[in-house]
Order: structure tokens, then C-alpha cells, then sequence
């Protein structure tokens, strides 16, 4: 008598893997990318996040999936946000443009928050 016992591998991220606004997660890298190991692609993407929080309209339509040389990527205005890979939607099994439009949703979701708002002066 055989006995199959199937196990799901289970992997927590770290932050160092994670854009995270607050505390919601915009996407997960589970993979290098344009020669980067995915910890230094976080915090490639995390340096133009501060760029783009800084200088950009955070407004969820402000925030598009595109194409830039041939890639699909995420924009913000007129800076880019960062780029979907084959091998992002191979990891996350879908396809490109289906996981582009999943990271735009929660950064539409999330980024219009990041910016504190001005605060109001007391008399």
C-alpha cells in the first residue's frame, strides 16, 4: 500500500521582497529582474516610489498599466513605477498583463494615501 501525502510549499516574504504602503502590499517580488536580484529590485522600485510620492498626482487614474520598450509596465504620471515581467507572471500563475492589472489595482488602491495631507494651522 502506497501513501501520497502532498505538501504545498509555503514561503513567507520578507519586507525586503515586498512594496508595501502602510500596511498594504502593492506586490511581492518573487524574482530578479532586469539583472537585479529581487532584493536590489526593491529597492530600485522603492527609490522611485519616494520620487513619485515626492513629485507625482497620486490619484487612482493617474496610475496606468503601459508598454515602454517592448515591457509592460506600471506608470504614475510620467514616472515609471515598475516593470512586469514573463517571470513575475510565471510565479504568480498568470500572465503578464493580468498580474500588471492586479499590482495597478492595489497601487490605485493605496498610493493617494501616501502623501500626508497639509495639516491646518491653529490660531
Amino acid at each position: 500500500m502506497a501513501i501520497l501525502v502532498f505538501a504545498e510549499t509555503v514561503y513567507a516574504f520578507t519586507m525586503s521582497e515586498k512594496i508595501v504602503v502602510g500596511d498594504d502590499v502593492i506586490m511581492v517580488a518573487r524574482c530578479c529582474a532586469g539583472g537585479l536580484s529581487t532584493h536590489q529590485r526593491i529597492d530600485c522600485i522603492n527609490d522611485r516610489l519616494s520620487r513619485i510620492i515626492s513629485y507625482e498626482n497620486l490619484s487612482p487614474e493617474n496610475i496606468r498599466v503601459s508598454r515602454l520598450g517592448g515591457e509592460v509596465v506600471i506608470m504614475v504620471g510620467k514616472e515609471l513605477f515598475l516593470t512586469v515581467t514573463p517571470a513575475d507572471a510565471r510565479a504568480n500563475n498568470t500572465d503578464v498583463i493580468s498580474l500588471a492589472n492586479r499590482w495597478k489595482r492595489n497601487a490605485q488602491a493605496v498610493l493617494y494615501k501616501a502623501r500626508p495631507s497639509p495639516t491646518r494651522r491653529l490660531p
